[in-house]
């Protein structure tokens, strides 16, 4: 009774309210752009259906692995490649004799064996000498993979920050977005392996939410909240996107009071963290990612005077050191790392390189160091 009631669901037309939220989820149809009709997945093939009467089955969705997720069926689209006839199918997203990813090459989506995705019939298939056209449905002529799939890097729990293994099949269910289901406080939550009742790896997923009530330490003097990821090792640019997904940034520290309560907050742990300081460029100088003035001059004595080979330098918090400084490090190691959020706030993260105040170390002399942090650098001889 129960499978007969959930095909009923996949099959029904959906209406547009529904539409519009699953499309906000990442979901979209993806429609033929020449013959102008969309794949549903059924129950032993791909075929196309007209586009103005969307199921379940028509829905798709980037997941991790470059892997594409239907709704309809929780399954991924993949290929067999030991069946030389008709490789194309649906399969379970986590099967290891199947090869699952998928990438784009302008509208054109392709996987192994340079297979691409095309029609014979009304049948999806895949052929090696094709160029059929594949667009997301409704919209201008967006190609399917307009839309990347981004990681979900994971807090708390027992993963330590490891992304999102989306889909996870969870009591004998495929999610192919964070859920809440099983916990009594309602927290959005994923695993990090395909089969969470096998591992039980797990973390919750980053929210938007305004306020600071879950997951942050607030701080009065300094009017701000504060989250402490010391269990969690990421490079400088995953931990600024997952506190960007919080509506925070990385930490900047623009006073000697949130100086001293990092420090005492760090003070019985000897350990480096990733701050809001960053210096990506030659042409941008050091910066901090939220925008704030650089102003605590005599903090900086340990960031590097000139750039990496690759340019790219971000700032570290070292507890372990005794003054407590800052220093530099290459963005691509992996620490743990703090945000801060400023609820009351209207200043929001810019883009990087768009800050008030940078600090140019960069362009002083060997023999130079700078002697201002303002927006136009001046050195003096060090000697």
């Amino acid at each position: 009774m129960n499978s007969c009631d959930c095909v009923i669901e996949d099959d029904v037309v959906l209406e547009k309210k529904d539409l519009s939220e699953l499309y906000n989820k990442g979901l979209f149809i993806m429609e033929s752009t020449q013959l102008k009709r969309c794949i549903s997945s059924s129950s032993s093939n791909l075929v196309l259906e007209s586009c103005e009467r969307p199921t379940r089955r028509m829905l798709w969705k980037w997941v991790s692995r470059h892997r594409l997720f239907n709704l309809g069926s929780s399954l991924c689209l993949g290929l067999n490649i030991s069946d030389s006839t008709q490789p194309l199918g649906t399969f379970e997203c986590d099967s290891p004799l199947r090869t699952l990813w998928w990438r784009c090459n302008g509208n054109t989506l392709y996987g192994a064996s340079q297979l691409k995705l095309s029609v014979a019939g009304r049948l999806v298939v895949v052929k090696r000498a094709s160029y059929h056209q594949w667009r997301r449905y409704s919209t201008p002529g967006e190609g399917p993979c307009a839309y990347p799939y981004e990681e979900i890097h994971t807090l708390l729990g027992n993963a330590h920050g490891m992304p999102c293994a989306l889909p996870f099949k969870y009591n004998n269910k495929w999610y192919s977005e964070c859920t809440a289901e099983g916990r009594e406080d309602h927290h959005r939550w994923c695993a990090t392996t395909s089969r969470y009742d096998q591992d039980e790896k797990w973390g919750f997923c980053p929210s938007q939410e305004l306020s600071c009530d879950t997951f942050w330490d607030s701080n009065q003097e300094s009017r701000a909240c504060y989250q402490f990821n010391l269990y969690t090792i990421l490079t400088w640019s995953q931990a600024h996107a997952s506190c960007l997904a919080q509506g925070g940034s990385l930490l900047s520290i623009t006073d000697l009071t949130e100086q001293m309560y990092i420090r005492e907050r760090l003070a019985d742990v000897g350990v480096m963290v990733w701050i809001g300081l960053n210096h990506l460029s030659e042409r941008t100088g050091w910066q901090w990612s939220d925008g704030a003035p650089l102003a605590l001059v005599n903090f900086t004595s340990g960031l590097s005077s000139s750039p990496l080979q690759d340019n790219r330098q971000c700032g570290v918090y070292n507890s372990a050191s005794g003054g407590h400084q800052w220093q530099s490090l290459s963005c691509e190691s992996a620490l743990p790392y703090i945000c801060k959020k400023t609820p009351n706030d209207t200043r929001r993260a810019e883009p990087l390189g768009k800050t008030s105040m940078v600090l140019y170390v960069s362009y002083c002399g060997p023999n130079l160091v700078p002697y201002l942090f303002v927006q136009n650098s001046v050195c003096h001889n060090s000697e």
